[in-house]
């Protein structure tokens, strides 16, 4: 026979193509961006903090470190989004994850801090990042560099912006003719910025 039936994932069953659900991802979008992105601007400033006058660090697995730093800017961001929406969930890297919250309509993701190894090794490239997702569609985003000072986010329907000034994708189609960044940290080797 055919086997057992799968459930379709939640993107599916609630498609960004469809008007409705297009309708309620702007109207979700333009009420909390500015929450996360407050959430997100605090939880960077406590990493600039730490980046600074430097901060504690470990190893959660072999080459995965943690210091501080992360589990602050996990604290607040958690603060400012629950005192905000007290019913929805969240799903954080370093926070265990709590199972109701696959029963919840609205999840925030989120990553305290991404980049945990340019941080420790003092270079510049590391971020806040948070997202929230409704019926498992993604509708807001935003990234916070406290170390550059910049802020994008994007919502669903509205677009992407850098510190308020709207981007786009680029046009260009060759590698060749693209900007590419890669981190420079691999594992526990640091690369020249020429060889990365």
């Amino acid at each position: 026979g055919p086997g057992p039936k799968r459930r379709p994932h939640p993107a599916q069953r609630c498609s960004p193509s469809s008007g409705a659900a297009r309708r309620r991802g702007r109207a979700v979008s333009s009420a909390i961006g500015p929450q996360g992105r407050d959430a997100a601007r605090e939880a960077g400033r406590i990493l600039l903090g730490h980046y600074e006058r430097g901060t504690e660090a470990w190893e959660k697995s072999e080459d995965n470190p943690l210091t501080i730093a992360d589990l602050e800017s996990d604290r607040a961001i958690a603060a400012r989004l629950g005192a905000s929406f007290a019913s929805d969930a969240i799903l954080s890297e370093e926070t265990v994850s709590d199972p109701s919250r696959l029963e919840r309509a609205r999840v925030w993701i989120v990553d305290p801090m991404d980049g945990t190894k340019e941080f420790t090794r003092k270079i510049p490239e590391f971020c806040v990042s948070i997202a929230l997702a409704v019926e498992g569609v993604p509708v807001v985003g935003v990234i916070q560099n406290p170390a550059a000072g910049v802020t994008l986010w994007a919502s669903q329907g509205r677009g992407c912006f850098r510190d308020g000034v709207r981007v786009r994708v680029s046009p260009v189609t060759r590698l060749e003719d693209a900007v590419v960044i890669a981190s420079v940290v691999v594992g526990n080797v640091q690369y020249p910025e020429e060889v990365a």
